[in-house]
């Protein structure tokens, strides 16, 4: 897996602490911009919907997401492409 920009000062072998620290610091640094007002317009006007929450909401929505997409992808019969 790619290693996010986020975490390019944490080492390769960091610990599970190191990186849930980093992770933790990341989650902290992206709520604060999405309360600005700034941030979410040029967000916005590029078409993101700006939402807050937790990680485990954000993971919470990535797994219905994948769900509902792989029974898009299912029914559709689509296929992966090389």
């Amino acid at each position: 897996m790619e290693r996010l920009f986020a975490a390019c000062n944490v080492p390769e072998n960091a610990s599970d602490e190191q990186l849930a620290a980093n992770a933790t610091e990341f989650h902290a640094a992206v709520l604060q911009a999405s309360k600005d007002p700034v941030v979410v317009k040029k967000l916005n006007d590029i078409g993101f919907e700006v939402v807050g929450g937790t990680p485990a909401e954000f993971s919470k929505f990535l797994d219905a997401e994948l769900a509902r997409w792989k029974g898009v992808v299912d029914a559709g019969g689509i296929k992966q492409s090389d």
